[in-house]
């Protein structure tokens, strides 16, 4: 599994409600949080570190307002948390 590689916890969760709750649970000054849909939008903002992805599905355009960074794939954005000179050029202003 991803997570255990990257040495850290995945939740996955549904709602924008259940996203919310466990982001809350898990602390959102130390969270990374991955979405796509106008549903994420709040969890994304209110995380420290929002990763939207453009999937083959596309992103909703509040989504992508939102988001620190924008990446192709949730991989993508995965192999960019444990490599902090990468992340850092792509966050956003």
């Amino acid at each position: 599994m991803i997570a255990e590689r990257l040495k850290v916890a995945a939740v996955r969760a549904v709602s924008g409600e259940d996203k919310l709750r466990v982001l809350e649970e898990l602390g959102r000054e130390r969270c990374a949080v991955i979405g796509n849909g106008a549903n994420d939008v709040p969890v994304l903002e209110a995380a420290a570190l929002g990763l939207v992805v453009l999937g083959p599905e596309g992103a909703s355009t509040a989504a992508l307002r939102s988001a620190d960074v924008v990446c192709a794939s949730t991989v993508a954005a995965l192999d960019l948390l444990p490599d902090p000179m990468a992340l850092s050029a792509t966050l956003r202003a």
